[in-house]
């Protein structure tokens, strides 16, 4: 495989098919996965010949627990790199606990091009070791630091089918916890942040979301524990952070604009007077659904400098019983503070006297997105996993991790369709339990098709207990759209033990899925027997987070 060759910016976006329509977040598809007679077609899918699907009643009847990545008959798996691996001649290794992947095609090629992958956590098992008499040591802090952020690796298919990494390539490096990275907008310098222009690190990233300009917004959600840890200053953390996989040179940055919570997703589209419109959801489990709108129009001539357009703009709330769009402004939550005797939201941990001292000026609305959104009226929802775009109707989905104890499946339909409007609808495509055969949706993509592809997301310790007995590992599960309710499920896939599948990726023609494995193991703590040995690599006990290829 060629390791000078760039991949062209101007055929990746054409492959994403932006100009001015919209863009979902990573990936394109599988065309025709599921029939009316419960097969997968070939022509040009994921599939070479017409292989069985899995039922959701062989999953959902039989729950799967093994050790091993499972698939329905027909289709392996390549590990193309996984925790520790080398993955350039520098000596860089892959991240742990791999989140989302994007893939990047070369010249539109469906056999190579350039994979990013997000590393939410590190480890004191399998990463960076325990504490010391309750204190870690600086080089486990580095490594700590050095194990989170994001790796891009350049991918190819060989003449054998199967997917690797060339190491050899100038493109295949890590961003860290380690690295600098610069503030743009509002509050950039302000005091919310203590007057930070350049800070270190990215942490706890969740998501990927390719941009209009194709670079890549990455959600730092859970950045608590390692800011603690670290000493770092937390106000520099729960941003949305844009790297661009195919330009080492692109200045590394978090835009301030877009506030900051517990990110999870940032799917962009257009508006329909031509401006960038940025939707994320919060981890947190009483947050709202934010929205973010540039003053600036897109002009995809300005290739990678349309970044601007995230420097400058409005942020808003979902408030769903009224459907509205709340503008989050200073003056706003301001008058809203001066009310006497105010009821604060049950998520706001302040009191009136404190917000009152702690909102002063926008970058403080920024810095504190959520509390200013609650006390603005936005909605609070549950733990949000994920958002994404659906490629015919640009209609958004919000996965909530454990509404309702299973989870539901969140659709907003923005009015007239544009983006830039202020007023939504909203509906409840799906609620996961026995009637629907899923539960706890986190991670979603679409394929081309309009099917929804969900991850499922289990806490490790409720794993084959109680309520999630009946669905083994981890899942991940294809949501027909268009069947009637509680029949169009059927599950792919299933992690192993102790693992959760994050952010599916497709190839363009759709003969590869890539997947990342989070975690696996994550049920045995220090000091108890360990669980798994996924994914079984020559010479390694120990489990190790991955990103695999899958293909049929």
């Amino acid at each position: 495989m060629s390791t000078n060759k760039p991949i062209s910016r101007r055929h990746f976006l054409a492959y994403l098919g932006t100009g001015a329509a919209t863009l979902v977040t990573a990936a394109s598809g599988l065309d025709s996965l599921l029939t009316g007679s419960g097969t997968a077609k070939a022509a040009s899918s994921l599939f070479d010949q017409e292989t069985p699907v899995v039922t959701s009643g062989s999953l959902a009847g039989k729950p799967v627990s093994t050790d091993e990545l499972t698939l329905p008959g027909g289709f392996q798996y390549d590990v193309i790199a996984a925790y520790g691996d080398v993955i350039n001649t520098k000596g860089d290794t892959f991240g742990y606990d791999s989140t989302s992947a994007v893939f990047l095609p070369e010249n539109g090629s469906r056999v190579k091009g350039l994979l990013y992958v997000d590393h939410e956590t590190s480890s004191p098992q399998w990463a960076h070791g325990s504490r010391s008499e309750g204190v870690y040591t600086a080089g486990q802090i580095n490594s700590s630091l050095y194990n989170q952020g994001a790796s891009v690796l350049e991918v190819y298919r060989g003449a054998d089918g199967r997917w690797r990494m060339d190491t050899a390539s100038p493109a295949a490096r890590r961003i860290t916890g380690l690295d600098p990275f610069e503030l743009t907008g509002p509050a950039r310098g302000a005091a919310a942040v203590r007057g930070a222009v350049q800070v270190q690190g990215t942490l706890g990233n969740r998501t990927g979301a390719v941009t209009l300009w194709g670079t890549v917004l990455t959600s730092e959600g859970s950045w608590d524990g390692t800011c603690h840890d670290a000493g770092l200053d937390p106000s520099h953390y729960g941003w949305a952070a844009e790297i661009d996989p195919a330009d080492p040179a692109f200045k590394l940055r978090k835009h301030t604009a877009l506030g900051r919570f517990r990110h999870s997703g940032a799917p962009m589209k257009l508006t329909r007077d031509g401006r960038a419109a940025v939707y994320m959801g919060d981890t947190a489990a009483e947050s709202p659904l934010f929205k973010y709108i540039s003053r600036g129009r897109f002009d995809e001539n300005r290739g990678t400098a349309n970044s601007d357009l995230l420097t400058d703009g409005a942020l808003y709330a979902a408030d769903l019983e009224n459907g509205r769009w709340i503008e989050l402004t200073v003056d706003a939550v301001k008058e809203v503070l001066r009310s006497p005797g105010l009821d604060l939201p049950h998520a706001v941990k302040y009191t009136q006297e404190q917000l009152q001292a702690l909102f002063r000026e926008q970058a403080d609305v920024l810095v504190h997105a959520a509390e200013a959104a609650l006390l603005l009226g936005a909605t609070p929802l549950g733990r949000q996993g994920d958002a994404a775009l659906h490629p015919l109707d640009g209609s958004l989905y919000v996965s909530l991790v454990d509404t309702s104890v299973h989870g539901q499946i969140l659709r907003i339909v923005e009015e007239q369709g544009d983006a830039g409007a202020s007023a939504f609808e909203f509906e409840i495509t799906a609620t996961g339990g026995p009637q629907s055969g899923f539960t706890s949706p986190g991670h979603l993509a679409f394929d081309r098709s309009g099917r929804l592809w969900i991850a499922a997301d289990v806490a490790p310790d409720r794993l084959l207990r109680s309520a999630f007995r009946r669905y083994g590992s981890n899942g991940l599960y294809v949501l027909d759209l268009k069947a009637p309710a509680g029949s169009g499920v059927t599950p792919f896939a299933s992690a192993p033990v102790g693992a959760a599948f994050a952010s599916p990726a497709f190839t363009p023609g759709e003969q590869t899925l890539f997947l990342s494995v989070q975690h696996p193991g994550a049920a045995s703590g220090e000091g108890t027997p360990q669980v798994s040995s996924w994914p079984h690599l020559p010479g390694s006990t120990a489990p190790r987070s991955a990103l695999v290829a899958v293909r049929g």
